[in-house]
C-alpha cells in the first residue's frame, strides 16, 4: 500500500475508534451516520493548507477538515479488490473545511474533480451529469440514502481544467444557479457545448 493509502487510513481511524466523530459528522454534513460505515469511504484530519491549494495533515493544524478519496472504487463485493482500488485512490486525496465548504484543498494538486468517474461516465453513456457546488454539497446528497452513493456526480476542483472535463457531456445538472453560471463562463469557449441546467428544487 502506498504512503497516500496510508494517510488515508490514519484519517479513517478516528471515526471506526470514536462513535462521537461519526456522530459529528452526521450532524455537520446532514446525512444518516450509516454512510460512515462499511466502509467509511470518508476520514477526517487537521490540516495546514498551502498556497498552492494543498494541504498537509498536520495534528496541529488550524482547520479541522474532512477528507475523501478524489476517486472512489466501486469493487464492494471483494474485499480484496475494493482495498486494492483504494490503494490507488485516483491518485490524490480532497480535504474541505465543512464550516466553509467552498475552502477545499487537494494533498497532492492532482486531482482537478472529485469524482472523476462520474464525469466520464456521463461523457461514456452520454448522459445528464450532475455537479455540485462545492464537496459538502456533493456529500449530502451521495449520502441522503444512509450510504456515499459515488454515481451521485461530482465537483469541479480544478476549474482551469473545466473545458477538458466536461466538454464532452451531453448535459450538465448543477445544483445551484451560480454554479451553473460559472460552468456557463468556463466551456464559453468551446464550439460544442453541453446544456446546463439547475436542479428544479435549487432553481
Amino acid at each position: 500500500m502506498g504512503p497516500l493509502f496510508s494517510e488515508f487510513a490514519r484519517a479513517q481511524s478516528p471515526i471506526l475508534g470514536d462513535p462521537r466523530v461519526t456522530v459529528w459528522l452526521a450532524r455537520t454534513l446532514r446525512i444518516p451516520a450509516s454512510a460512515f460505515v462499511a466502509p467509511p469511504n470518508v476520514g477526517v484530519a487537521r490540516v495546514a493548507p498551502a498556497d498552492d491549494g494543498t494541504y498537509q495533515p498536520v495534528e496541529d493544524g488550524k482547520v479541522k477538515a474532512i477528507i475523501l478519496p478524489a476517486q472512489c472504487p466501486v469493487s464492494y463485493s471483494d474485499f480484496d479488490a475494493y482495498l486494492a482500488e483504494l490503494a490507488d485512490l485516483g491518485g490524490d486525496l480532497v480535504a474541505f473545511d465543512a464550516t466553509n465548504p467552498l475552502r477545499w484543498w487537494t494533498r497532492w494538486g492532482l486531482a482537478d474533480a472529485l469524482n472523476p468517474e462520474a464525469i466520464v461516465e456521463a461523457g461514456t453513456l452520454q448522459r445528464p451529469l450532475t455537479l455540485f457546488s462545492d464537496p459538502l454539497c456533493w456529500m449530502r446528497a451521495a449520502g441522503a440514502s444512509g450510504c456515499l452513493n459515488w454515481r451521485a456526480g461530482a465537483v469541479v476542483l480544478d476549474w482551469r481544467f473545466a473545458d477538458r472535463l466536461l466538454g464532452n457531456v451531453p448535459a450538465i445538472v448543477c445544483d445551484a444557479l451560480p454554479l451553473a453560471e460559472k460552468v456557463e463562463n468556463a466551456l464559453s469557449k468551446l464550439r460544442r457545448r453541453p446544456k446546463v441546467l439547475v436542479r428544479r428544487e435549487a432553481a
